[in-house]
């Protein structure tokens, strides 16, 4: 399960520019969109979703939607002047 965690967060990592200081964040982000994507594989299909994976969803019900509030923004180097 490490595995994948650090995988994505590496994604994540990557996707957000590289920030440096980060890598709590990213860690605990993957870990809880890892949580999610598992919880959702684990969930019984219903008759609105058989048929539909989620490369076929609309962007705002996939995992990016949940991605977008649960990934650290780039944002200045914590203790960098302002």
């Amino acid at each position: 399960m490490n595995d994948i965690i650090r995988r994505r967060a590496y994604e994540l990592w990557e996707g957000a520019g590289h920030p440096s200081d980060l890598d709590l964040d990213f860690w605990l982000a993957a870990e809880r969109l890892v949580a999610l994507e598992e919880s959702s594989r684990n969930q019984p299909r219903t008759k609105a979703t058989l048929g539909q994976d989620a490369s076929e969803a609309p962007l705002s019900e996939t995992k990016q939607g949940a991605r977008d509030t649960l990934v650290p923004s780039a944002s200045p180097a914590r203790g960098a002047a302002s």
